[in-house]
């Protein structure tokens, strides 16, 4: 089964997702490193899946054991610079990178899928919160992370 068939039947159906389109290379192969395009609540489904530790609508979609071994550091995968982030205490694990923010004098861990330009898919377990951003950030260096910091754990009591 290639990829595109495997991802609509065991992912993307039961999330109820029917728009996708993945970069494909001149020889037909896809780009499973990202470039798939969804839409942000599209993008908001597959967060909340994870948030809900592969569970969505009840059922159980990506094995627990994965979301767990996904949404945390190992050993000697910390700190890693991310691209446009300029925090240097990533880690990364699985296509999630993982970050922590001091929120009212507590350590909020976050995970989160990163595209292209600014697309983010952002998880904070402890909050119950799922965030996506899209944008075409595509030459800039502005800092999601300080998005998140200044306005979105700001606003949360």
């Amino acid at each position: 089964m290639n990829i595109d068939d495997f991802s609509m039947k065991y992912l993307f159906e039961p999330l109820g997702i029917d728009s996708t389109i993945w970069f494909r290379y001149d020889n037909g192969n896809i780009a499973t490193d990202g470039s798939l395009e969804l839409t942000p609540r599209d993008m908001l489904k597959l967060g909340v899946t994870y948030l809900n530790k592969g569970i969505w609508n009840g059922k159980r979609i990506i094995p627990d054991a994965w979301v767990l071994k996904s949404s945390n550091v190992y050993n000697n995968n910390y700190p890693i610079r991310a691209p446009i982030e300029d925090s240097g205490k990533n880690g990364y694990r699985y296509t999630w990178w993982i970050s922590d923010f001091i929120h009212d004098g507590s350590k909020i861990s976050m995970f989160r899928a990163s595209g292209w330009g600014g697309q983010s898919i952002m998880v904070f377990p402890k909050l119950d919160m799922v965030v996506v951003f899209t944008g075409g950030n595509y030459a800039s260096h502005s800092s999601l992370y300080t998005i998140i910091r200044q306005h979105v754990l700001r606003a949360i009591k």
